[in-house]
Parts: C-alpha cells; structure tokens; sequence
C-alpha cells in the first residue's frame, strides 16, 4: 500500500449544531472521498444516495466519488477529504462500508 498515489485536500472540524433537519442548501455532488468522525452523538448526520447514516460517537461516515449527499443538523466533528487517480486505492476505498466504527476519537 505504500506505493499508492493521493492527496489529503482539506481537512478540519466543523460545528453544524444550529438548526434541525435537513440543510437549507441543493444536494451536493461527491468529487471525492470524504471521511467524517464524531466524538459524540448528534440528531443529525447524513444522506448518502438517499441513506441516511446518523452521527455517531466513534463512527465515520464515508462519502464516496458520484454519491449525492445531503447535510443533516445538528451535528459536530471533524472531516478529510482524500483524492485519488490511483485505480488499486479507489477500488479499496470503494469497497469500505459507507459507516463504519473507528477508534476512540476522544483519544485521538
């Protein structure tokens, strides 16, 4: 696996803690891998393709290139995004679970 080829675009925290629902925005159009982590339970969360997968303490929720996503309030965490013209680690990251449990994010 060492010799696969991405990048981290961006990555940091976010805060959607006001509102409720489904956000007041148009669907959105996956052009990436996009990993989000939680360290607590959230209302919230997101749909994937019309799935919803809630916000979980110690769970990732992973948007997939092609996937029509939309933003559920309120939640918190954090995110990265991966991109990759590299067909062995797409074909991996295809294959992962759109949700998945992680480690504890607390101690990370």
């Amino acid at each position: 696996m060492a010799d696969l080829e991405f990048s981290v675009g961006t990555f940091g925290a976010f805060d959607y803690m006001a509102g409720r629902g489904i956000e007041n925005r148009p669907d959105r159009l996956i052009n990436c891998y996009e990993f989000e982590f939680y360290t607590e339970d959230h209302e919230g969360g997101l749909y994937n393709d019309g799935v919803f997968y809630p916000a979980r303490k110690n769970y990732c929720i992973l948007a997939k290139p092609g996937q029509i996503q939309q933003v559920v309030r309120p939640k918190r965490g954090y995110y990265f995004n991966v991109f990759s013209a590299d067909p062995e680690l797409s074909d991996r990251l295809d294959r992962l679970p759109n949700s998945f449990e992680m480690w504890d994010m607390e101690e990370v």
